[in-house]
């Protein structure tokens, strides 16, 4: 066998072997440290027609953090939502319910309904909700209306 042909095949089988753990490693660290916001809405809620109260005085533990109390009404952020794997645990009045979930890769936002969750632990499709903000479109500053009279369009304020 030809040194030459032997080395270039090494070579090669090296320059592959490279490649494809770098895009092992890229995948790894994109689905590790992938950052979600997660947000608790402890509000009523209509499920299949029923009005689901919200709760009142709370606890709500995410992925063994710090206890959070929630009142009704309340929409809380959870911080470091950095995996893909999360666990909920919800006490109220004295009863406690746990579940560990997961959220898709691609959301970048979810919601939990609270009193969904604590009613109906055992189906995530009525307590985990993608969450997308509508932001307002801002008026069109030319238009000379509102309060955006005082804003050119390079964004100086006009005194």
């Amino acid at each position: 066998m030809d040194w030459k042909s032997l080395f270039l095949k090494k070579r090669n089988c090296a320059i592959v072997a490279t490649a494809l753990a770098l895009v092992l490693l890229a995948c790894l660290m994109y689905c590790a440290g992938k950052n979600h916001y997660v947000y608790a809405d402890n509000s009523d809620i209509t499920i299949n027609g029923k009005l689901i109260k919200a709760l009142d005085g709370a606890v709500i533990t995410f992925d063994g953090g710090e206890e959070l109390e929630t009142f009704a009404g309340m929409r809380d952020e959870f911080d470091d939502a950095r995996r893909q794997k999360h666990h909920l645990r919800v006490d109220c009045n004295g009863e406690t319910v746990e579940r560990t979930f997961n959220i898709p890769v691609a959301e970048n936002a979810v919601i939990i309904r609270i009193p969904a969750f604590f009613r109906y632990p055992d189906d995530k499709s009525l307590w985990l909700e993608s969450f997308r903000q509508i932001i307002d479109a801002p008026e069109d500053i030319s238009s000379g209306s509102g309060a955006s009279s005082d804003i050119t369009q390079d964004g100086e304020f006009v005194m």
